[in-house]
């Protein structure tokens, strides 16, 4: 709903006004919250939207490994990437083992000038409050905001056999 989603951003605005991102420039960019924010309950409703989302995509339900799940926000004054932007979530592989990963993107508020997730061949348009999945395995990066309006969005990876 459009006053969970508010909640949302609420949410992670005050975990930055609180200092609590990472603060280490060399693998973060500024204003990324977490890698477990879904372990907070009053976020369950996100949670669990995200893991439909990924059944949906799968066909159904897996055997999850383990939940990731961070935030980020920011604007054109804050705005950065690391190594060049592009990245994907396949080191769990390395980490757990045998696994597959299926990641997602939440856009919970979309800056004006906002131009979506850039992946090798085709973008994908930023879809206010709803999920974009998509494997981990993908390359990625996020485009250049512009704009002084806050993209403020949830990542997740759901990791599973």
């Amino acid at each position: 709903s459009l006053e969970e989603n508010g909640y949302y951003c609420d949410y992670l605005q005050q975990q930055v006004t609180n200092g609590n991102w990472d603060k280490d420039p060399t693998h973060h960019p500024k204003y990324q919250i977490g890698t477990r924010l879904f372990d907070d309950s009053k976020l369950i409703n996100l949670k669990m939207s995200f893991l439909y989302s990924c059944f949906d995509y799968l066909g159904g339900p897996v055997e999850m490994v383990d939940l990731k799940s961070w935030g980020l926000i920011t604007n054109s004054q804050v705005f950065q990437t690391i190594n060049g932007g592009w990245h994907h979530h396949d080191q769990y592989s390395e980490l757990y083992g045998c696994v597959s990963v299926l990641s997602g993107i939440y856009y919970a508020n979309v800056n004006s000038q906002e131009e979506g997730t850039r992946f090798e061949d085709f973008v994908a348009e930023p879809r206010l409050r709803n999920w974009i999945i998509y494997p981990g395995t993908l390359k990625h990066t996020t485009n250049k905001v512009t704009g002084l309006d806050w993209r403020i969005l949830f990542v997740a990876d759901l990791l599973y056999k």
